[in-house]
C-alpha cells in the first residue's frame, strides 16, 4: 500500500492537476524516487497502470527519476556523498524513499540512531533548496487500535520530525487515509488506486 500510494502522489505531483481527487496542485513537480525496496520493472509497471487507471498524461513521466537498488546506506558515508552528488545533478523538488529501514543499518529504538538518520534527511533538504523528503516507514506492530504518529515503529524522535504524515490501513479494496499535519488537514478519508 505504501509503496503504491507513494507511486500514485509522485505521478499526481508530475502532472499537476487534482491528487486523491481534491486537493490541488498548484504547478507540477519534479521527483526523485530511492528505491531498496521493488524491483525497476514492478515500478515502471505500476506507474504504467496508475497512469492508464487516472488518465495521467504520459509526458509528465519525464518529471520522475529513479534510484532503484543502488545500494544506498545514509549511515555510511560514502555512498551518502555519491548520492548527494546524485541529488545535486537532478535536482528533485520532492525526494521519496521506499522504505527508511532498508537505507541504514542502525536501531531504529536508539532516539540517538533516529537523530542521526533524520538529520540526514533535514541535511538533503537544506542544502538542496527545500527539497521535501517523503520518507516511507513502517507502522510498529500492536497499532491498529492508534492513530497518526503513534502508529510509527521505533522511536518517537521520527514523528518528531514530521511535518506531515499520511498514515494508510487497507479496508477492503479501499485505502483509509488519515493525515497529520502541523498546517492544515483534512479529516480521514478512503480512496481506491485505479489500475489498468
Amino acid at each position: 500500500s505504501k509503496s503504491l500510494l507513494a507511486l500514485y502522489l509522485m505521478q499526481s505531483l508530475a502532472a499537476g492537476g487534482k491528487a486523491f481527487g481534491k486537493f490541488s496542485i498548484p504547478s507540477p513537480a519534479a521527483s526523485l524516487l530511492i528505491s531498496e525496496e521493488d524491483s525497476g520493472e514492478t515500478i515502471l509497471t505500476r506507474l504504467t497502470q496508475i497512469r492508464a487507471g487516472h488518465g495521467f498524461d504520459e509526458a509528465s513521466t519525464a518529471r520522475l527519476s529513479f534510484l532503484v537498488h543502488a545500494g544506498v546506506r545514509i549511515d555510511d558515508p560514502k555512498s551518502l556523498a555519491l548520492l548527494r552528488e546524485e541529488i545535486g545533478r537532478i535536482r528533485p523538488s520532492v525526494i521519496w524513499w521506499d522504505t527508511l529501514n532498508r537505507f541504514h543499518s542502525q536501531n531504529d529504538n536508539s532516539q540517538r540512531a533516529a537523530t542521526a538518520i533524520m538529520g540526514v534527511f533535514d541535511g538533503i533538504r537544506r542544502d538542496f533548496g527545500g527539497c521535501a523528503q517523503v520518507v516511507l516507514h513502517h507502522a510498529a506492530k500492536g497499532t491498529e487500535n492508534k492513530s497518526g504518529g503513534a502508529k510509527i515503529r521505533g522511536s518517537g524522535v521520527f514523528h518528531g520530525f514530521v511535518e506531515s504524515g499520511i498514515y494508510l490501513d487497507r479496508e477492503g479494496e479501499l485505502l483509509r487515509v488519515e493525515v497529520e499535519s502541523k498546517f492544515a488537514a483534512p479529516d480521514p478519508f478512503f480512496y481506491r488506486l485505479d489500475f489498468k
